[in-house]
């Protein structure tokens, strides 16, 4: 099954993207970034998710138990978990998994370690660039990494509701474009 990662830094709109790619609200909206777990979305069954552990254990949490959960995820919980893997319903993006990865440039240097760790496992990575940031120093060099691999990655520019005008959108999307475009198989401007 394919497996896309949603990469990009923090607040960069990652799990709205999610949403929106899958079609419904399964991607918990507002956990903060001290919260540095994968969340895969696999499709099943909708009953909740498995936390799996990086000793090799795996634990399950009810839909209903979900949100809480990851809110109130503690860093050092979280630094048990390799990943969880999310129910979601629905034939959109039919069997493929759906990758949520924890942003960039957060508080926490782990976040970053993870992030980073699990790029190897994916088949296809999708880049969210805010609007608001438009390509910093950290994506440049993470990208460049990937170029290196021999990896494309599809660019969304995300937030371009925050542009004042169509120039504007087309000028940053340009740039990204011109900056990076040796990894970037495109670069799609919209508003998750």
């Amino acid at each position: 099954r394919l497996t896309i990662a949603i990469m990009g830094e923090f607040s960069a709109g990652k799990r709205t993207f999610v949403n929106a790619l899958l079609g419904r609200a399964v991607a918990p909206m507002g956990v903060l970034p001290t919260t540095c777990t994968i969340n895969v979305f696999r499709r099943g069954t909708g009953r909740g998710a498995r936390v799996h552990y990086r000793d090799g254990s795996i634990a399950t949490v009810s839909a209903d138990e979900l949100d809480p959960y990851l809110r109130n995820l503690d860093d050092v919980e979280a630094g048990r978990v390799r990943h969880l893997e999310i129910d979601r319903v629905g034939e959109r993006m039919g069997d493929a998994a759906v990758v949520d990865t924890p942003g960039l440039n957060a508080l926490d240097e782990y976040h970053e370690k993870v992030a980073r760790e699990f790029i190897e496992e994916a088949d296809a990575v999708v880049w969210i660039f805010s609007a608001t940031q438009g390509g910093t120093a950290t994506e440049a060099g993470i990208l460049s990494e990937l170029r290196v691999s021999g990896r494309k990655v599809l660019g969304v520019l995300n937030k371009v509701d925050t542009l004042d005008s169509q120039a504007d959108r087309d000028e940053l999307a340009g740039y990204l474009r011109e900056q990076l475009g040796e990894v970037l198989v495109e670069v799609l401007p919209l508003s998750a």
